[in-house]
């Protein structure tokens, strides 16, 4: 943990949010008082950057294999707002809709 050595600031941060807030950091500022840190952090700030991992491929599902008619209208209804359709109507319509699509 860090701790701002601002006197009237007292905010701790820890790794991530140092990482979250690194060019606040690098420049001397606190993101939490927007203070130029006095005497520096007494760390070196670009040890703290963090890479933010990359968001994992969504799993793509052949929509052709699927029997909607088994599925819930709950399920249908995430199903079509996935897809960026409409989720009004009856099951029947949902069903032929994810059916054409």
């Amino acid at each position: 943990m860090l701790k701002c050595p601002n006197k009237n600031c007292c905010q701790e941060f820890s790794k991530g949010d140092i990482g979250d807030n690194w060019k606040e950091f690098q420049s001397g500022y606190c993101p939490k008082c927007g203070n130029q840190a006095e005497g520096g952090w007494g760390i070196n700030v670009d040890d703290y950057r963090t890479v933010k991992a990359a968001a994992p491929e969504p799993e793509v599902v052949d929509t052709e294999e699927i029997d909607w008619a088994s599925c819930t209208v709950s399920q249908l209804k995430e199903a079509l707002e996935i897809l960026g359709l409409s989720t009004k109507g009856k099951k029947s319509v949902l069903v032929e809709r994810l059916e054409t699509n």
